[in-house]
């Protein structure tokens, strides 16, 4: 996300149109001959591949929402692009958009209509389209951020990016899943069978809401980068960071476990894996009290007491409930799985749990085993290997606020009660077992990173 010369501009934009022109390619085959499950994947795919090859040179990621996002960051002070930059990109990123939907339509013989969100309602449509695209910004933002890229290198931004992408494809796919104003408009131009009614124009409002909103979350989670102080002991960055990020790992378990999908486990793994990437400098990333129980018992300190991790995270479950709630007007009561009993469930929470736990510390703290570009997909690989292997017995939960979340919307608050216990034992268990394993070394390692840090 540095800054944009008059010289790079011409280059840039190039990068935006053919990215967009791809993409959008991409997306109406997917959706009009691919597999109605796995165009999903697919279509994320394809953000990530593109992101390597050339999100570097196109800092819209060939999303007009992105680059609106950039330059609000501008106006609030950031690093981020002019007006007239801004301008320019949306405007390539357009043609782009409008050229591949022409020509796709016209090989196939077949129209891609932007979505069919009636059956659903109004609040599903603006739910849904606004908080991931909300996502898939802000996850940007962070994971390009100039003054975090100064610190490490930042192999991942791509996969990130694209993770979020898949999330809320198989969250949001109830009204199409669009999260683009570049895909939208050139959906809605180039399907007239379906009528020129503004669904558009209409989602596009949608998506430039939520770039704005992204980029004041962003300047709320990293001030240093509008050149402002942090909070006194970054309480505040750090607070907002794990509460963001349990909305929105939780609203993505729930809509796809009341929608009974088999891609429910995969896309709570992509959210999982795309905050970890945007939020681990800043609170660890966790999204989940058992992995925020299993650092403190192995003696993580000095970033976040547990408890303000633990509220922040039930805050953000209590909103994702009130969103589910608001999407989806029939719930289902959250427990074990027939025939299975709560005795199987809980083991099968506590197991996987635990394996959660060891992993994310595993990856996160000690200098052995420490995956610094690769511990978000070590964190949501877990979610992926859980999800799938026990979501028929208790529902592959593996953290005590997507429970909760659940819980709240659809009732079953006592299982929820019964699996939080359990999985807050397994990540104690777990932070025991890391200690044996790694030595007390690792745990006054990153108790002194930490403090120096709060200096």
């Amino acid at each position: 996300m540095a800054e944009v010369t008059l010289a790079e501009l011409p280059i840039r934009c190039l990068c935006e149109f053919l990215g967009t022109f791809l993409l959008v390619f991409s997306v109406i085959f997917s959706k009009l001959t691919g597999h109605p499950i796995w165009s999903g994947l697919a279509i994320a795919a394809v953000h990530i591949v593109l992101l390597q090859s050339m999100g570097k040179m196109a800092s819209g990621i060939f999303n007009p929402a992105m680059s609106v996002a950039l330059g609000t960051v501008r106006v609030l002070g950031g690093p981020g692009l002019h007006c007239s930059q801004v301008l320019a990109m949306v405007v390539a990123q357009l043609l782009g958009a409008f050229t591949a939907a022409l020509m796709a339509t016209l090989s196939l013989g077949k129209e891609l209509p932007v979505g069919d969100y009636m059956g659903y309602g109004l609040n599903a449509l603006g739910i849904c389209e606004f908080v991931y695209t909300c996502m898939i910004c802000f996850v940007a933002l962070n994971v390009m951020s100039p003054k975090r890229h100064e610190k490490e290198k930042l192999d991942f931004y791509a996969v990130a990016i694209g993770f979020a992408v898949l999330a809320g494809i198989y969250g949001g796919n109830m009204c199409g899943a669009v999260f683009n104003p570049a895909v939208a408009l050139a959906l809605d131009i180039t399907s007239p069978s379906y009528g020129f009614n503004g669904d558009g124009t209409f989602l596009s409002l949608f998506h430039l809401s939520a770039a704005y909103v992204a980029a004041l979350l962003y300047s709320q989670v990293r001030p240093q980068e509008f050149n402002k102080p942090r909070s006194e002991g970054g309480y505040f960055e750090r607070g907002v960071s794990e509460c963001v990020g349990s909305v929105l790992v939780v609203l993505t378990a729930s809509l796809n476990f009341r929608k009974g999908t088999i891609v429910g486990p995969l896309s709570v793994a992509a959210a999982m894996t795309s905050m970890a990437f945007a939020l681990e400098d800043i609170s660890g990333g966790h999204f989940n009290p058992a992995i925020t129980c299993a650092h403190a018992r192995a003696g993580w300190s000095g970033r976040f007491s547990w408890y303000r991790h633990w509220l922040a995270q039930i805050c953000g479950a209590g909103i994702a409930s009130l969103l589910v709630q608001l999407t989806l007007l029939q719930q289902r009561s959250f427990g074990p799985k027939l025939p299975y009993d709560l005795t199987q469930a809980l083991v099968s929470e506590g197991i996987f749990t635990f394996l959660l736990c060891l992993v994310s510390l595993s990856v996160t703290v000690s200098s052995r085993t420490k995956a610094s570009q690769f511990f978000g997909l070590a964190i949501g690989s877990c979610m992926i290997a859980g999800g799938y292997a026990i979501s028929s017995v208790s529902g592959g939960a593996l953290n005590p606020v997507i429970g909760l979340g659940l819980a709240l919307a659809g009732g079953g608050l006592r299982n929820a009660l019964a699996y939080a216990t359990i999985q807050i034992a397994s990540a104690a268990l777990a932070a025991a077992t890391f200690k044996v394993l790694h030595g007390e070394a690792e745990v006054k390692r990153e108790s002194e990173i930490d403090a120096r840090e709060e200096l």
